[in-house]
């Protein structure tokens, strides 16, 4: 039972040191916060210019398969951003379309991520137009659901 759950927290460690590393390279000083969700481990990420992070780590396949997420609001001029890695370990290459869910409105497409090596990541700009985005819906290649991921609106 613990080895079956050894994967999954080794991926959510890692993601929140790189989110960390990333946010204190981009603003300085960092404060984590809690850690919550159902679906997904989902944290916020506080630094001293009021910039908020958001990460969510969404397993399938029993913990096989992972969709890590960065989601970084509008900072000035520069448009909220989400930055997506998927682990596909023993999966033939495919193609997986990454869609942005706004609170209020239809879902849009950011992009495709293609898989090299069992794995692929995208940064993707959220379109202003969009509004505030609270989700994240990644599609296999016969367009079914293969990952949802949830976060504070971005």
């Amino acid at each position: 039972l613990r080895r079956r759950w050894l994967r999954p927290l080794m991926v959510a460690a890692a993601v929140v040191v790189v989110l960390a590393a990333a946010v204190a390279a981009r603003a300085g000083a960092l404060r984590l916060g809690r850690t919550q969700g159902r679906t997904s481990a989902l944290s916020q990420v506080k630094v001293t210019n009021q910039l908020a992070a958001r990460t969510a780590v969404v397993w399938a396949d029993h913990g096989r398969s992972t969709c890590q997420l960065v989601a970084f609001p509008p900072s000035g001029s520069e448009p909220a951003r989400l930055v997506i890695h998927l682990e596909e370990p023993g999966e033939p290459p495919d193609a997986y379309q990454v869609f942005a869910v706004p609170v209020h409105g239809p879902q849009i497409l950011l992009g495709t991520i293609t898989l090299s090596g069992s794995e692929g990541s995208l940064d993707a700009a959220i379109p202003p137009s969009a509004g505030k985005v609270n989700a994240v819906r990644v599609t296999g290649g016969r367009g079914t659901t293969r990952y949802w991921a949830t976060f504070a609106a971005v």
